[in-house]
């Protein structure tokens, strides 16, 4: 029988709340049910806070911790201990989520002369990360939608190095029925302008002229600012 097919992943420390990390956690497990495939995370530390561990339980191969507040020193550190890593477990396919793991990646699969493809699996659009062109050290990329693979070809990554593969969803017979009157739920990380912007949303729907409500169902660091700015815009309530 041969061996099983060892598919790394490596991530900056995230959060624990957000989709990334529940849909990499899907496709981990998804993986590992297949006795084709051994798949596993690597974790670049850098010391950052974090919400929730319990999405990567059982699912974490090794992880590189930042010894010193000296950003180039600790990048060096991860490439080291990374390239230890690949030299101890030979990955046949390596997957990073974001542009400095995919720099740090690319360095280590030189240094430990691991030939594994490197392939990007962006959740963010790639241009508003910070050096965008470190994602062009992968040969491959992985794009949850049109308008990332679009992004991609124009920092320069060939459309045939590009598969467009959407995020997964648990397929469900439940039929939810229309309401009488508009009803808007949106489920996700909660950010008053940041990354998902909540607050062009609660100014849109406060300029309707028809009876509404929006429901927001998640939880992130400006829960407390978006409560108390949907007070004076009508029918809306956040369920932390």
């Amino acid at each position: 029988m041969s061996k099983k097919k060892k598919i790394l992943f490596v991530v900056d420390l995230l959060s624990g709340r957000g989709g990334m990390e529940n849909v990499t956690r899907q496709l981990i497990l998804q993986l590992n049910s297949d006795p084709r495939y051994s798949a596993g995370l690597f974790i670049l530390n850098d010391g950052g806070r974090y919400a929730s561990s319990t999405w990567r339980e059982g699912i974490v191969w090794g992880e590189s911790q930042r010894i010193t507040g000296n950003h180039k020193i600790s990048r060096l550190f991860h490439v080291l201990q990374l390239a230890f890593f690949m030299l101890k477990n030979r990955p046949n396919r390596v997957v990073v989520l974001n542009t400095i793991p995919c720099l740090i990646t690319r360095r280590a699969m030189k240094i430990s002369a691991t030939s594994a493809k490197l392939s990007t699996w962006m959740h963010l659009p790639p241009r508003d990360r910070y050096r965008p062109r470190y994602l062009l050290l992968a040969e491959h990329h992985f794009s949850i939608s049109r308008d990332i693979a679009r992004q991609f070809i124009e920092l320069g990554a060939a459309p045939e190095s590009i598969d467009v593969v959407f995020n997964p969803v648990k397929k469900s017979t439940a039929v939810i029925t229309r309401p009488q009157t508009l009803k808007l739920l949106y489920v996700g990380r909660v950010h008053f302008a940041d990354q998902k912007n909540l607050k062009e949303l609660f100014d849109a729907v406060s300029q309707l002229n028809i009876p509404w409500s929006l429901d927001i169902v998640g939880d992130g660091e400006d829960l407390v600012q978006c409560q108390s700015y949907v007070d004076t815009l009508g029918k809306v309530r956040t369920s932390p």
